[in-house]
């Protein structure tokens, strides 16, 4: 009896101990991953990455009708051990004359009307996490390194000036050589300067691939795992 017990003892320990190491994987945070001589490993020293995206800032509770912008952007950034990263630069692309009015149809920058863009606050950090099967990206910052987007543009009543915190959430996908953040109906409000807490909305995307210097030491692709 007493072997039986043992045995059964022994036998349920094992079982305990493989269900504790798979609930500690499936709970373990994601990280950032590059391949190199094609394989893949844990990015353990910062890699270099650029940064490419289309995205719109809008704020939905200004009066009368919302402000919001959108623009092409680029800028760099690296990548980082533990699923951490940071944004370095990040300016629209080719000029403001880029960029347009957008949000509703009501929307108070006049068609042509935007006339400058800003950013604030580098570095931008950033963490990845998971939430079900997704991976995701939030902002992780001191009062100091909140991210931000600044914009003007002309309205029917002079110049309007708006700025809101990107610290909205994104959904992160691998896409061949690259990752892919974006934003969704997940993603959340932020804070905005006139229609404050709450009014903030972005949408589009931002893309991280490694820079042509990280290949030329040998960096293949970066992934997000």
């Amino acid at each position: 009896m007493r072997s039986i017990l043992k045995t059964g003892l022994t036998a349920l320990a094992a079982v305990l101990a493989l269900t504790a190491i798979a609930a500690s994987s499936a709970l373990a945070a994601p990280e950032w991953y590059v391949k190199k001589g094609g394989t893949w490993s844990k990015v353990s020293t910062p890699v270099s990455v650029q940064i490419n995206s289309i995205w719109s800032m809008v704020d939905t509770k200004t009066s009368p009708g919302e402000w919001g912008i959108a623009c092409p952007s680029s800028g760099e950034g690296k990548v980082k051990a533990g699923g951490a990263a940071e944004v370095a630069s990040f300016a629209v692309e080719g000029g403001v004359h880029n960029c347009v009015p957008a949000g509703s149809p009501f929307s108070q920058c006049k068609p042509e009307g935007v006339e400058s863009v800003g950013t604030a606050n580098f570095p931008w950090a950033t963490e990845l996490y998971k939430e079900g099967s997704e991976f995701r990206q939030r902002s992780v910052f001191a009062a100091e390194h909140q991210p931000i987007l600044t914009g003007s543009c002309l309205a029917s009543f002079g110049r309007d000036t708006d700025s809101c915190d990107l610290t909205a959430s994104m959904n992160m996908t691998v896409n061949g050589e690259m990752v892919e953040a974006s934003f969704d109906a997940k993603s959340g409000k932020t804070q905005c300067l006139q229609g404050k807490a709450g009014s903030g909305e972005f949408q589009g995307y931002v893309t991280y691939r490694v820079t042509l210097a990280e290949k030329a030491k040998g960096v293949e692709a970066i992934k997000v795992e």
